[in-house]
């Protein structure tokens, strides 16, 4: 019975420290405002501020190298419709330039 106990208790807090830490990556998501970007230009601009933070900041980043950027960039994409359905937001409606910002901004810290 202790065992069993044990066991219960660890999935527990493991799925409670799981769940904690898919909340704190959605919080930094949400930190990452891109309502701003409207045009092909605003994109441009986006990705040079993306460049210089990972010039700045990158060994910080969850995904600092390109095949764990790129794969976390793939997850985001496959996850997308729930990331706007959390936020209240229909991604028929949204704009790509924006949708690409979201998806270049979320891959430097998604899993």
């Amino acid at each position: 019975m202790d065992a069993a106990r044990t066991y219960l208790t660890l999935l527990f807090h493991d799925g409670f420290r799981a769940l904690a830490y898919q909340l704190s990556v959605l919080q930094k998501i949400e930190s990452m405002p891109n309502e701003h970007i409207q045009t092909k230009s605003d994109l441009i601009n986006h990705l040079e501020e993306i460049r210089k933070d990972f010039e700045k900041n990158g060994s910080s980043w969850e995904n600092n190298d390109l095949p764990n950027y790129l794969e976390a960039f793939q997850s985001f994409v496959e996850a997308i419709e729930g990331y706007y359905k959390n936020r209240k937001e229909n991604i028929e409606e949204m704009n790509t330039w924006r949708v690409m910002a979201d998806c270049l901004s979320a891959a430097r810290i998604y899993e």
